[in-house]
């Protein structure tokens, strides 16, 4: 049998007491620990800022298990009795625990585990006709750390899951993708939630329907933070998920590159075909470095490139004397190569050459598509409408074309797509927004423009596409849902 008992000690300490019975013996043990707050003024509900400090007993058989929930200074306790102490589904424990017993997660999850070690091993002993009743139980080290009840439920495995469908690699040197806000482990994830953006109305929603990981596409943390107070939005969203414990991932970018991610989604509104990129993702850029120096300067060149890991630069000889270097490299290792070379004094003609894949790459920002069959404006208005479930759309016709004017060929780029779609020659663009004076160049052109608001042109993808993706990578014991509060924040009155 197994009971706890909570008291409130002050404002910043909470103590659980542990008793526990042993077989038909009724042992004089009682564990406790204290559960520190480190906020004097929050509630005592978070347990993220609560370190437990317990000792675990082995050999154990439990028929029931008491569950506390704390806030501020009011608890009160769930029990759950089991007929049969042999037959106890400790996952479903454990999963009452993370909703029950607020703050002593890592506790329960440890005691449960080792609990079902110790059953079967009690049931071991009870069927052997020379075994005896232990006098002691065994006691666990002080400080064991707790595992995943069950590892594929464990949030580095969900974020392997999320980074072999979109590498992060692929996201925009300026953007801000991956995991954002990461709980304390073992952290499992029984619910997935999806949202393209992330509010304080949204989080709520996220922690009611008792998420353990928020994927949000637009990152809630862009602009570096200094602090985390309670003054704006984004830092409060910030907070509030770490009191409660919810992890936060955000893919941005990385989902527009991806094949088969936003801008492939969006693309299908004109049908099935596949599209190419419009330009390429992060994880292809290359630079060409190129350094002309004087003899005197060769072996201090040859000196940065091998402490500064900068690869196997080919050297070439010229007929004036001078020395010519080149490597291909990332954006990381030319930093250090310049800064190394500066740091030298070396004397040099530097040229650097930004390099890009094959345009056929199927990764990369935006998309390009030779349509098979012409199609009206009229039509692809109408389609575009029914592909994100929109009543209205905004409309710039090209220069010299009506609404019967035949579309050959189309470009998309999701969210906002006035740096990506500049330039490219195609008889239709579509994307969330762009500017004013983008919408007159491309009109100017005589390419049509479609424009949906910014987050009309992602939303649909989580809810279309990515839920049935995610379903079918992380299997059937892991809910995936979908945020119902989110929706782009203009209307058309």
């Amino acid at each position: 049998m197994l009971a706890v008992n909570a008291s409130v000690l002050t404002k910043t300490l909470l103590r659980l007491e542990v008793a526990f019975s042993w077989g038909n013996c009724s042992l004089p043990l009682r564990l406790s620990t204290t559960l520190i707050h480190r906020e004097p003024n929050s509630s005592l509900s978070h347990p993220s800022t609560w370190q437990p400090n317990v000792r675990h007993v082995r050999s154990l058989t439990c028929s029931s298990v008491v569950c506390l929930t704390s806030g501020g200074h009011r608890h009160k306790s769930r029990r759950y009795d089991f007929k049969d102490a042999n037959s106890v589904n400790f996952r479903e424990i454990n999963s009452c625990c993370n909703r029950s017993v607020t703050g002593t997660r890592p506790m329960y999850s440890s005691i449960s585990n080792l609990t079902k070690a110790g059953r079967k091993k009690s049931k071991k002993m009870s069927t052997s006709p020379d075994s005896k009743s232990p006098s002691e139980p065994e006691i666990a080290e002080e400080n064991s750390p707790s595992v995943a009840s069950n590892p594929e439920l464990a949030l580095d495995k969900i974020i392997e899951k999320l980074e072999e469908f979109a590498p992060s690699s692929l996201a925009e040197e300026w953007d801000n993708v991956g995991l954002l806000v990461e709980p304390s482990p073992p952290h499992e994830v029984h619910k997935v939630f999806l949202t393209n953006d992330l509010t304080e109305e949204i989080l709520e929603e996220a922690i009611k329907l008792e998420s353990g990981l928020i994927i949000s596409y637009h990152p809630p943390i862009f602009a570096p933070l200094k602090r985390l107070t309670m003054k704006t939005e984004k830092q409060r969203i910030i907070v509030r998920a770490i009191e409660k414990g919810v992890a936060i991932y955000s893919p941005h970018t990385a989902h527009d590159s991806v094949k088969g991610g936003v801008n492939d989604w969006l693309l299908s509104a004109f049908g099935n075909q596949t599209g190419t990129a419009i330009s390429c993702s992060g994880e292809d850029k290359k630079y060409k470095l190129e350094i002309i120096v004087s003899k005197q300067f060769k072996q201090k060149v040859q000196e940065v490139f091998n402490t500064e890991n900068g690869g196997h630069p080919k050297c070439e000889k010229k007929a004036d004397g001078s020395y010519h270097f080149n490597v291909i490299c990332d954006k990381e290792t030319l930093k250090k190569l310049s800064t190394a070379l500066s740091a030298k004094k070396v004397e040099r003609n530097t040229q650097i050459t930004k390099l890009y894949p094959d345009p056929c790459s199927e990764t990369g920002a935006g998309r390009f598509l030779e349509l098979a069959e012409s199609v009206t404006v009229e039509d692809c208005v109408q389609k575009v409408k029914g592909h994100l479930e929109l009543e209205h759309v905004q409309l710039a016709l090209g220069k010299g074309k009506t609404m019967e004017s035949s579309i050959q060929s189309v470009a998309v780029c999701a969210g906002s797509g006035g740096k990506v779609l500049a330039g490219v020659k195609a008889d239709l663009y579509l994307t969330g927004e762009m500017s004013h004076h983008e919408i007159l160049a491309a009109v100017s052109m005589g390419t049509s423009v479609i424009t949906c608001n910014h987050s009309n042109t992602e939303r649909g993808f989580l809810k279309n596409s990515f839920k049935n993706t995610l379903e079918q990578l992380l299997g059937e014991n892991v809910a995936v849902l979908v945020s119902e509060v989110d929706a782009d924040p203009l209307k058309v009155v």
